[in-house]
């Protein structure tokens, strides 16, 4: 079974609880290219997901053997440039990565084609609307498109689902099976314990903090009201905001057992200096705009390894700012997000995974990488924020074989950078952000 699949199969479970927005669209289409080049129909299973990711399951009869043929692609959506440095916000191309031959042996010759999507100015959704293929020196041939259908979950039947796949294979035997046992009195016990420190105070990216803020806050309860676990928030923002309340809450709030979890997320200013040894940033905590960054400011690796040492069964340390020197110029700009078709499922066994796993660990994960600026969004929220919960959200889909954390920060980092890439930090010199989330994983005895 192809990774990919694996990525959507769990988003499809037929679950009692499903969070709120659409995570992924799915279509089924048919294409082909005109003879001489190939005549052969190509049935295509069409997956996107709204961090730009996906993949395709294509089926058809090899033309000499007619012997059927599977194969799964990973796909990633890019922007179509109209002119260097310009790209068309309606637009985009589906760069195909790893190519995986799920049936018809060793022998295919699979012509990769790329897909093209525009957005429908009704439902918001980019609908693939063209197929072509890269014959080389610069000729592009032309497919034709057909029977476009985007799907919904009724429409995945047993039946429906046997066209792509087998029942060996884990996406259908989980799709249609056991989704696991619930939470043993152990684990219902746990709870999780949220700090969340926004600068919701700011003229400029307030309004971004804010957003993250309130959608951070509902993620975990979302989370921890599926998993039946409890959930005990503080949130420091407005006039609460200043160094002194945060360290007091780590200290005093952030008191977990040894079987808890615990999250620290902050979402604000952040800056580095040039006498500072740790590549990851400090937040600024100063309740107003004045010089004060230096004494009114952690450093977030401190915050994390003081977290570290309370013991819990699981620390995430989370910031979304800049890493950068202090008055460096905002990036601020559009966060595309995708409008997809399909509410997903969530599965406890991959909750547990995650975040009830015996394995203890501790990891921090900040938006910038050293000599950084973070880009937020105030229609959104920040850049990194969007796309790590949107990466943990699909994990939480998953299945168990693939659900670790590792995966969702690299999706998050991948994500982050490409969509940074498209933001403008100087309008005047038109340069473009670099920015690159950083990590850091601790892995404990059990």
């Amino acid at each position: 079974m192809g990774k990919f699949s694996k990525l959507l199969l769990t988003l499809l479970l037929v679950f009692s609880f499903a969070p709120a927005g659409h995570t992924q669209t799915i279509y089924e289409f048919q294409y082909k290219f005109d003879p001489p080049m190939d005549a052969t129909v190509y049935h295509v299973f069409f997956v996107t997901y709204d961090d730009g990711s996906g993949f395709v399951r294509v089926r058809y009869d090899d033309p000499v053997s007619m012997d059927p043929v599977v194969i799964e692609i990973g796909i990633r959506e890019h922007y179509i440039e109209t002119s260097p440095g310009v790209t068309d916000s309606t637009k985009l191309y589906y760069d195909a990565g790893n190519q995986v031959i799920i049936a018809g042996g060793t022998q295919v010759h699979y012509k990769t084609p790329v897909f093209r999507s525009q957005q429908n100015p009704l439902t918001k959704t980019f609908d693939p609307n063209q197929v072509v293929y890269d014959e080389g020196h610069g000729k592009w041939v032309n497919g034709t498109m057909q029977n476009m259908h985007v799907l919904s979950t009724n429409d995945l039947t047993r039946e429906f689902i046997l066209q792509y796949y087998t029942e060996g294979e884990d996406f259908y035997t989980n799709l249609f099976g056991d989704h696991g046992r619930g939470l043993t009195k152990e684990e219902k016990d746990t709870k999780l314990i949220l700090l969340v420190v926004a600068n919701i105070n700011d003229p400029v990216i307030g309004a971004s903090c804010m957003l993250d803020r309130d959608t951070m806050v509902q993620t975990f309860k979302d989370l921890t009201d599926f998993m039946g676990i409890k959930l005990v928030t503080k949130t420091i923002f407005g006039k609460d905001y200043n160094k002194e309340n945060v360290v007091s809450a780590i200290r005093d709030f952030i008191q977990p057992s040894s079987k808890d979890i615990v999250v620290f997320y902050y979402s604000g200013h952040g800056f580095r200096t040039s006498d500072d040894k740790s590549v990851y940033p400090r937040i600024d905590l100063r309740p107003k705009n004045d010089n004060t960054y230096v004494v009114n400011s952690l450093g977030i690796e401190d915050v994390f390894k003081q977290i570290d040492a309370k013991g819990a069964r699981l620390n995430l340390v989370i910031s979304d700012c800049c890493n950068t020197i202090p008055g460096a110029n905002l990036c601020t700009g559009r966060a595309i997000i995708r409008s997809r078709s399909i509410e997903p499922s969530w599965t406890l066994n991959n909750c547990r995974a995650l975040f009830l796993d015996p394995q203890r660990k501790s990891i921090l994960i900040t938006a910038a990488d050293q000599n950084q600026r973070a880009c937020s969004d105030n229609r959104y929220g920040g850049f990194f924020s969007i796309f790590f919960r949107k990466a943990m959200i699909n994990y939480v889909t998953n299945l168990k074989a693939n659900v670790n954390w590792f995966k969702i920060i690299q999706d998050a980092k991948e994500a982050t950078k490409y969509q940074a890439e498209h933001v403008y930090c100087d309008a005047v010199s038109r340069t473009l952000a670099a920015q690159v989330p950083n990590s850091m994983v601790i892995i404990k005895a059990k």
